[in-house]
């Protein structure tokens, strides 16, 4: 049996719809949320490298104090570390944790990665495969 465009339509908004709610990050506090502003300074550095304090100041308009106490709580959380630069010993630079980079990569993220898992389970590896191809086809062409 062959569906129509319309209909095609019609039944992927819902599974759309479904998949969404089914996979959407619910955050079950407030500790457990990336606030805007660490969300904005760990996806800086995750852009341009490694900085130091005074750099991260200028590219973000701030305050070296206000910069350093945000790095300081920062790295306190384990989401950044202090390095010190390698050609030029007297100067630390500012760079991602891998928790900091794992949890900037979950706020930007509006699906929870263990819920997708756990429909991926659901699905031999080659119906993953076939679903992903499919996926691929009508959202890039």
């Amino acid at each position: 049996m062959s569906v129509t465009e319309t209909e095609f339509a019609r039944q992927f908004q819902k599974l759309y719809h479904s998949v969404f709610l089914h996979c959407f990050r619910r955050l079950n506090s407030e500790s457990e949320r990336l606030s805007a502003q660490k969300v904005a300074i760990l996806g800086h550095m995750a852009n341009v490298g490694p900085l130091t304090v005074h750099e991260l100041s200028q590219h973000l308009d701030r305050a070296r104090s206000t910069i350093t106490e945000m790095i300081d709580r920062l790295e306190n959380n384990g989401l950044v570390e202090r390095i010190r630069d390698e050609r030029d010993k007297r100067r630390t630079l500012i760079w991602l944790s891998e928790d900091g980079l794992e949890k900037l990569n979950e706020a930007q993220s509006p699906l929870d990665s263990d819920r997708v898992v756990a429909m991926a389970n659901r699905l031999t590896p080659d119906e993953r495969q076939i679903f992903l191809t499919l996926f691929d086809k009508i959202t890039t062409g």
